[in-house]
């Protein structure tokens, strides 16, 4: 298989792994996902890892890993990040070391120091001629750690194996990259001639969700001449997490609600009433933003591009856990290369983790 190459790993993790392209997976204490163009990357946070993390190690420093693969024959990267419960982050430089920690009652027993590279922010990739090793070595455990003398920050790698393996799984399996737009389920609403002012009230009210009432618009120009409108959907949630609902006014008169693909294949398209939503007419691109919690360090991010006569996916990526990681270290599950139009120039895509 082809983690082998990277990796000399004894054990074979599950076979029963359900490959699910254009989705974030949990696989013990990881979550892994693998993009339309091929690419995997997984970090070390879940769901059921969260509920136990902040009172299991106390106050000792929480260290993320997060694994990167474009390709089945590509290189593993292996990055991680520390950060501290109440605590701020901190750069060491040379001085910090990765480690596995072996079990048992010898808490500091740890494995061989591998190299880190400093990066930003707290962050750090492992040296590349290191990464195999450690791998092999998380066989045996499932725990790994940082040194800067005493054990620094502890996290899992409960999970790793079968990670890589999905990863395996699903670079195989994968077709050729493809960055066509997702398919649209269901047509947007739409009406010949606009509606009577009341009548639209009253739609706006139901696509907005309950008895919400519009309180602000905003209006933008698009390249064909029609118009975008962005309406605050007043008492749809949360004021750190309000909804917009985007309708088009058409040059011949018509107008319509658009609908907004989504990254899993097959999946029911999203309603034009869409949370943290803004759109940047110099660009095109239409952002959305789902935060699952106050925090925001889990949720979706979704960025959709107007191409002239209508909308593309451009970028989606999702976080389930609520551990930590924000947005710009979400999972990405989908991404184009081929959406720019004259009227529409490229912009880079959100920040690449670290």
């Amino acid at each position: 298989m082809a983690l082998c190459a990277a990796a000399p790993l004894a054990a074979e993790p599950d076979d029963a792994l359900a490959v699910r392209p254009g989705e974030v997976v949990e696989l013990a204490d990881w979550s892994v996902a693998c993009d339309n163009l091929g690419a995997c990357e997984a970090v070390a946070v879940s769901r059921e890892r969260a509920r136990f993390a902040a009172s299991e190690w106390g106050e000792m420093g929480l260290l993320v890993l997060r694994i990167e693969r474009e390709r089945a024959d590509a290189p593993v990267r292996l990055f991680l990040d520390e950060s501290l419960w109440g605590g701020e982050v901190e750069d060491r430089h040379n001085a910090l070391t990765l480690h596995v920690l072996y079990p048992g009652d010898d808490y500091d027993r740890t494995g061989p120091a591998y190299h880190l590279l400093p990066l930003a922010g707290g962050r750090y990739e492992v040296a590349p001629a290191d990464v195999a090793a450690f791998l092999t070595d998380s066989a045996g455990t499932d725990l790994a750690v940082t040194r800067d003398g005493d054990i620094a920050s502890i996290g899992s790698t409960d999970g790793l194996l079968s990670v890589l393996h999905y990863m395996d799984l699903a670079q195989a399996q994968a077709p050729a990259p493809n960055s066509a737009m997702p398919p649209i389920t269901g047509a947007p609403l739409a009406f010949a001639t606009p509606p009577p002012s009341a009548a639209l009230s009253e739609i706006v009210a139901q696509l907005c969700g309950g008895d919400a009432v519009p309180d602000e618009a905003q209006r933008s120009a698009l390249t064909n001449g029609d118009r975008l409108w962005r309406i605050a959907c007043e008492g749809s949630g949360a004021a750190a997490n309000p909804h917009h609902l985007w309708f088009i006014d058409h040059a011949d008169g018509r107008r319509s609600f658009p609908r907004f693909p989504v990254p899993e294949p097959g999946g029911d398209a999203m309603p034009p009433a869409l949370p943290n939503s803004t759109f940047d007419p110099d660009t095109g691109i239409l952002t959305a933003i789902q935060p699952y919690s106050a925090a925001g360090d889990c949720g979706w991010w979704r960025e959709y591009q107007w191409y002239g006569a209508g909308w593309r996916m451009r970028f989606a990526s999702e976080m389930p856990a609520c551990m930590g990681v924000m947005p710009e270290g979400w999972l990405t599950v989908w991404r184009s290369t081929r959406i720019a139009t004259p009227e529409t120039p490229p912009t880079p895509p959100p920040p690449a983790w670290p």
